[in-house]
């Protein structure tokens, strides 16, 4: 913006005339993640949103009473790697170095599809299960490096990579263990590279203004 008188922002005094760059909070903490558009090929990819697209809109729960965007279908397809990382350029330097020091091969393995849900939630979560044991040994390492070891910021117990699909309706989808479901599909035979595995070049670095910065493992 271009002030045309003085301002004080966040204890700065910002002049007349100045210019200055005002970025909307997005999230509440940075958070790494793998983004898999840039690891899938594109036909993959294709099948995904193809998959998707299929699923009834009545099944797809959204949020009504707020204007909350985090549910639905998952468009921005991901594996997320640590939440609650507190936003400063510390904790981005620490993880840089971190990955510099520790330069190895991820690899990653999809082997099916799975929900998880809880009981006082509205919603359970479709999501395609990953294998991997260097992510898991990355996010306990980094977890310790940073400092988060409340569950109520990382926002699991135990670190399970996956990537989510969509979040839908509760019961919506017949599976094992949850007979009475509204709608069956066969999802098992849905996605063409189950049970191929991926070597992960790039994480990604998300802060709370939804600006990102790539950090290559090579």
């Amino acid at each position: 913006m271009i002030t045309s008188k003085n301002y004080i922002i966040e204890g700065n005094n910002i002049k007349s005339d100045s210019t200055y760059l005002l970025q909307e909070t997005m999230h509440e903490f940075d958070f790494l993640y793998i983004d898999l558009q840039k690891i899938l090929p594109k036909e993959y990819i294709e099948s995904w949103f193809n998959f998707t697209s299929k699923i009834p809109t009545n099944c797809i729960y959204h949020d009504t009473n707020t204007d909350c965007n985090d549910y639905g279908i998952e468009t921005k397809i991901h594996i997320s790697l640590l939440y609650g990382i507190e936003p400063n350029e510390y904790n981005l330097k620490l993880i840089k170095q971190y990955f510099s020091r520790n330069s190895r091969p991820i690899n990653i393995k999809f082997t099916g599809i799975s929900f998880f849900y809880k009981e006082d939630k509205d919603y359970e979560v479709m999501k395609f299960d990953i294998d991997s044991e260097s992510l898991v040994q990355i996010y306990n390492e980094l977890s310790t490096l940073l400092g988060i070891s409340n569950k109520s910021m990382s926002k699991v117990d135990n670190y399970n990579p996956h990537a989510t699909i969509a979040y839908l309706n509760k019961d919506t989808f017949c599976y094992s263990g949850r007979p009475g479901s509204k709608y069956f599909f066969d999802y098992q035979l849905i996605f063409p590279f189950k049970n191929i595995e991926y070597t992960v070049k790039e994480i990604e670095y998300q802060d709370i203004y939804d600006n990102t910065t790539a950090i290559y493992l090579e």
